[in-house]
């Protein structure tokens, strides 16, 4: 297995975003913190440094456990300084244990899956039918995680991305640069052509794992 992910602060003047590559757990995640610059910046930080703290128990309870955990934390923080409300962040995350994808989600931090030249959603984004507004975000509201685990194949490849890849990029473009690019390469191609579009200015969080 390996992997390789980036993330670049687009057309904004901070990342609010934050990516967690273990390959040693085989643990990966992406967080898109929202509230506000400073805000954002601490909430998808807490996400992540929940993440670390990963136990290798149950697959599918510790990712579980790791959402609900990041969630208190950022109402914690609220909590302490009310002027950080509306401080919340997306998380996407997989963990690969015995030949098993794991995946959570909450927000519109998608997973995809790649194989056989399909490619294919994991998890389903927290939008309003009609608009990008969230309806669901880590520190505003939980009430339902997505979860999702797949039997994993050689030669698939798993990407994690913020929505500042699928704002910028159609699905189409995206399987194809996965299709016919490696790992490096590929990432770098979809953050180059997402940037290029201009569609979205949001922050760009890209990994990609290869089975």
């Amino acid at each position: 297995m390996k992997s390789f992910g980036k993330s670049v602060k687009g057309l904004r003047i901070n990342n609010e975003d934050k990516i967690l590559i273990d390959d040693k757990k085989k643990l990966y995640v992406v967080a898109d913190g929202l509230g506000g610059e400073v805000a954002g910046e601490k909430a998808s930080e807490i996400v992540i440094e929940t993440f670390k703290e990963y136990k290798n128990e149950n697959p599918k309870e510790e990712l579980l456990r790791l959402v609900k955990l990041a969630h208190e934390r950022i109402r914690k923080m609220i909590e302490n300084e009310p002027s950080l409300e509306g401080m919340s962040s997306t998380v996407v995350a997989v963990k690969f244990e015995n030949n098993k994808g794991y995946v959570v989600n909450v927000g519109d931090s998608p997973a995809f899956l790649l194989r056989e030249k399909k490619l294919k959603m994991l998890t389903p984004l927290d939008r309003g039918h009609f608009s990008f507004l969230l309806t669901q975000a880590v520190g505003f509201n939980i009430e339902k995680i997505h979860e999702n685990e797949f039997e994993i194949k050689e030669n698939d490849k798993v990407l994690l991305c913020s929505d500042g890849l699928i704002d910028n990029l159609e699905k189409e473009k995206i399987r194809k640069i996965l299709l016919n690019e490696k790992l490096e390469l590929a990432v770098s191609k979809l953050i180059n052509n997402a940037l290029k579009s201009r569609r979205s200015p949001d922050n760009i969080s890209v990994i990609l794992i290869k089975v």
